[in-house]
C-alpha cells in the first residue's frame, strides 16, 4: 500500500509538471503549419534539452555577432510569364526545379482553342538557397510579366514547438518509468491513459515541426505561363498614351463600319432592285384599276 501511495503521489506530480510545462510552452507562441514528410531541421546553436540549458551552453561566435544566425525563414514567390508554347515552357520549368534539387507539387495545362489561349500553371518546391537562381533561370523561358517573393520569419514558432516537444517527451519518459513500478490496477489505468494522451499530443507537435522544417528548407514558387495573345494590353499611363488609344479605337470603329458596309452593299443593291420592281408592279396595277373618263361619258352626262 505504501508503494502504491507513493506511485499515486508521483503520478500526480508528473501530470502536474507535464501539464504546466506544456501549457507554459504553448503560451509563448503557436504554429499552424500543415503536416509534411520532411525531417525536423535543428535550430543552429539551440540547446536540445533542459540539462544543457541549465548547464549554461556557450553560444557560437557567429550567432553572437550575426543577428540573423539561427533564424528560421519561410520564403515563397510567384512568377508570371508569356511563351509561344506554354506546354513546352512548363516542362522546362519543371526540369529546372528538379535539377536544382526540388520537385513539382502541382501542374496543370489548358490547351488553346478558338475561344481561349493555352495556359500552364505549376507549383514548384526548390531549396530555399536556390530560389533566386531558379527564378533567374526561368527568365529565359519567355517574357516575364511580374515576379514577387516574400519571406516570413518563423523562428518563434520553431522554438515554441521545440520546447513543447522536449517537455512532452520528458513527461512521457517519466510516466513510462512510473508504469514499470506501478502494481495497482487503478494506477496502471491512469498511467496508460495519461501516456496515450501525451503521446498523441507529442505526435501532433512533431508533425507540425516537420512541416515547418520542410517549409523553411524548401521554398514554394507558383509559376503561371500563358500565350502572348492571352495577356491583356497594358493600360495607358499618360495623356498621349490615352490619346493614341482613343485614336486607335476610333480608326478601328470606322474601319469596322466600312467593312460592314462593304459586306452589306451587295445585299442593299439587291434589295433596292427588288423594291423598284415591286413599286413598278404596284403602280401599273393601280393604273389599270382606275376608271377612265371618255368623251361619250361626258356628253351623256350633259344630256341627262
Amino acid at each position: 500500500m505504501r508503494r502504491t501511495g507513493m506511485t499515486v503521489i508521483a503520478l500526480g506530480a508528473v501530470l502536474a509538471l507535464g501539464g504546466c510545462g506544456a501549457m507554459g510552452a504553448s503560451d509563448s507562441g503557436g504554429s499552424t503549419a500543415e503536416q509534411a514528410p520532411a525531417a525536423p531541421a535543428p535550430i543552429p546553436g539551440a540547446v536540445d534539452d533542459a540539462e544543457g540549458a541549465a548547464g549554461g551552453g556557450t553560444i557560437p561566435y557567429a550567432e553572437a555577432t550575426d543577428p540573423d544566425a539561427g533564424r528560421q525563414v519561410v520564403r515563397s514567390g510567384t512568377m508570371t510569364l508569356t511563351a509561344d508554347d506554354p506546354a513546352a515552357a512548363a516542362s522546362e520549368a519543371a526540369a529546372l526545379a528538379i535539377g536544382a534539387g526540388g520537385r513539382v507539387d502541382s501542374r496543370s495545362l489548358v490547351a488553346g482553342d478558338d475561344d481561349s489561349s493555352a495556359r500552364a500553371s505549376l507549383v514548384l518546391r526548390v531549396p530555399a538557397e536556390e530560389l533566386d537562381a531558379v527564378i533567374d533561370d526561368l527568365d529565359a523561358l519567355g517574357d516575364v510579366r511580374n515576379v514577387s517573393t516574400s519571406a516570413t520569419d518563423v523562428t518563434t514558432q520553431t522554438q515554441d514547438l521545440d520546447a513543447r516537444i522536449t517537455a512532452l517527451r520528458a513527461s512521457v519518459d517519466r510516466l513510462l518509468a512510473l508504469l514499470v513500478q506501478a502494481d495497482d490496477t487503478d494506477v496502471l489505468l491512469q498511467l496508460e491513459t495519461a501516456i496515450s494522451e501525451r503521446q498523441g499530443e507529442l505526435e501532433g507537435l512533431e508533425a507540425q515541426r516537420r512541416s515547418l522544417a520542410d517549409q523553411v528548407a524548401m521554398s514554394s514558387l507558383a509559376v503561371e505561363i500563358a500565350a502572348p495573345d492571352a495577356v491583356p494590353a497594358d493600360e495607358p499611363g499618360t495623356f498621349l498614351d490615352g490619346l493614341n488609344v482613343g485614336w486607335g479605337s476610333l480608326v478601328a470603329f470606322f474601319s469596322g463600319v466600312l467593312v460592314a458596309f462593304g459586306a452589306a452593299l451587295p445585299w442593299l443593291a439587291l434589295l433596292a432592285s427588288l423594291a423598284a420592281v415591286v413599286a413598278l408592279i404596284v403602280r401599273r396595277a393601280t393604273r389599270r384599276g382606275r376608271p377612265r373618263n371618255t368623251v361619250e361619258d361626258v356628253g351623256t352626262g350633259a344630256q341627262h
